[in-house]
């Protein structure tokens, strides 16, 4: 779980100052490389009330690692509904992390069927990490039906792609025995 919970962490480092969308996407970067990040939070909540999925991915971030809200570690519910609402704008980065939260239980009960909905959203668009984790849903048969040939599947394409967490999945289920 803590290579799965770090990956996420990463892409939201990442993705956090790629964004140069708008004065305030400016603004907020600032705000947040500065540690401001009630600051940063306030100035994306304007453009994610406005739909966008940018905006609405990082609120998401900010509220599952506990940035932004004062007296507030993590919000996971708040993560929840801004991850969901850019996921169903096709915002990839936020279709894995809502997916990792079903996947964990985060802000609700364990949901893995949600949560290879979402992995599958992502992994259609050949994300690797959610290759990698939704391999682990087929080789556990965590909300599905075991099915060692799709995870064998999947994990590979997810090696192949670059994210060594497969390789972890690969070697747990010992997919090269099937």
């Amino acid at each position: 779980m803590s290579i799965k919970l770090i990956s996420i962490i990463a892409i939201g480092i990442i993705v956090f100052p790629c964004f140069v969308l708008a004065d305030d996407f400016d603004e907020a970067v600032s705000a947040y490389e500065a540690g401001d990040y009630q600051k940063a939070y306030n100035l994306l909540l304007k453009e994610a009330e406005k739909n966008n999925p940018v905006a609405q991915y990082n609120l998401g971030f900010m509220n599952q690692a506990g940035k932004g809200v004062k007296g507030v570690r993590e919000n996971y519910k708040e993560a929840l509904k801004w991850y969901r609402l850019a996921a169903e704008q096709g915002h990839l980065d936020a279709q894995i992390n809502l997916g990792y939260m079903y996947h964990n239980g985060m802000g609700m009960l364990k949901d893995y069927k949600e949560a290879i909905k979402w992995y599958k959203l992502a992994a259609e668009k050949g994300n690797a990490l959610a290759k990698c984790n939704l391999a682990e849903m087929y080789a556990a048969g965590w909300g599905t039906k075991k099915d060692f040939s799709i995870a064998k599947k999947l994990a590979k394409e997810g090696y192949d792609a670059g994210d060594d967490y497969c390789r972890v999945v690969w070697d747990k289920y010992d997919l090269a025995n099937y």
